[in-house]
């Protein structure tokens, strides 16, 4: 199979969570049925692009994530160009694929990407969770997403922007080692804080040459110490929160944390620091030797290579990750139009705004 340009969008933050197998999520997740006329015509799509699978194509996208997906459909509105988009794993009729609430089954699994510049892998960053739950006084089923409602703030007032999200979830979460000490009730809800400019690193390694052997995320929770002052301080916020006048209606009890000062709170916030699902920054942009990609994302001293992910950010943003992602993954798309002469098709010359996207 020959292709003009192949473009990476799997990188080292997409691989085997390790450090989040002890995550215990206490809950029921509702099942999302597909229509079934939705579902036959996906099915009856799969089957046909196998059939119809090339020796040649010009584009061979990895990974169909947030910015994978957006990179292949603006590549694919030129019907001169054939593009190939490629996930990790088996068959994809299974309810760990088709229903959203069981994705977390994939982790782990033959479906996860399992993937060296000396920067491959350095500067892994993530947004890091706290879990503090309160029991129902009368229980409530989950609705929608389960989580309603988020709010950003300062974990010290002289810091120029917010370094703490806090997410309401429907349901309680936990470590595994905090559900063991505290065993929340299903019937409850939490206030699920979040570390969202960390100071901590981390890296990925390989564990061995075969490229099925998983590799290693040393994430570093809280290991620069301004990361666990803010996480304490974010606790604080959540039960000052969790604990006021206008959620008692709501509150049987507080189950996590309560009342714990000093190391006790230090151990239960070290406890259950988890991942935000937010993993950048292992294939950073830049001109310094530890920069993995070049400002058009092409990776350093490897042909025909780009990376267009979370992977390129050299520093991990205050929020959510999936809406940049999309905006990386429209920017690589327009790269990769201008650089091989590709225009865009008439009828979707100009965007919703009215603009050329390419110029």
């Amino acid at each position: 199979m020959t292709v003009r340009c192949l473009v990476g969008l799997l990188l080292l933050h997409k691989a085997n969570h390790r450090f989040l197998e002890g995550k215990a999520v206490i809950m029921t997740l509702a099942s999302t049925d597909l229509a079934g006329d939705f579902t036959e015509r996906v099915r009856a799509n799969q089957r046909k692009l196998r059939s119809e699978l090339k020796s040649h194509y010009d584009f061979i996208v990895c990974g169909s994530g947030s910015s994978g997906s957006v990179v292949a459909g603006r590549l694919a509105e030129n019907p001169d160009v054939s593009v190939l988009l490629l996930e990790a794993g088996d068959d994809d009729d299974v309810p760990s694929v088709t229903e959203a609430g069981q994705w977390p089954a994939n982790l782990g699994s033959q479906r996860e990407w399992r993937f060296q510049s000396p920067g491959v892998g350095q500067n892994f960053q993530d947004h890091v969770a706290l879990d503090c739950v309160w029991e129902y006084r009368e229980a409530f089923p989950p609705r929608n997403s389960m989580v309603e409602a988020t709010f950003f703030w300062r974990s010290d007032s002289s810091l120029d922007s917010p370094d703490l999200q806090i997410i309401q979830y429907e349901v309680p979460l936990s470590s595994a080692q905090n559900a063991t000490g505290f065993n929340p009730p299903a019937a409850s809800w939490e206030l699920c804080g979040g570390i969202v400019q960390p100071k901590s690193r981390g890296r990925i390694r390989l564990t061995g040459s075969d490229p099925l052997d998983p590799v290693q995320i040393e994430s570093n929770f809280l290991s620069h110490p301004d990361d666990l002052k803010a996480a304490i301080a974010c606790v604080e916020l959540c039960r000052e929160i969790g604990n006021s006048a206008p959620l008692r209606p709501f509150t049987k009890r507080e189950v996590m944390p309560g009342a714990l000062k000093g190391l006790a709170l230090e151990n239960f916030v070290r406890d259950d620091a988890s991942s935000y699902w937010h993993m950048t920054s292992t294939a950073k942009m830049g001109r310094d030797e530890m920069s993995v990609v070049d400002g058009n994302l092409k990776v350093y001293e490897i042909e025909n290579l780009r990376i267009a992910d979370g992977s390129i950010m050299p520093r991990i943003i205050t929020g959510n990750t999936m809406a940049p992602c999309v905006v990386i993954g429209e920017r690589a798309a327009e790269i990769l139009r201008i650089h091989h002469k590709l225009g865009t098709p008439a009828t979707n010359k100009l965007d919703n705004f009215g603009r050329d996207p390419v110029n």
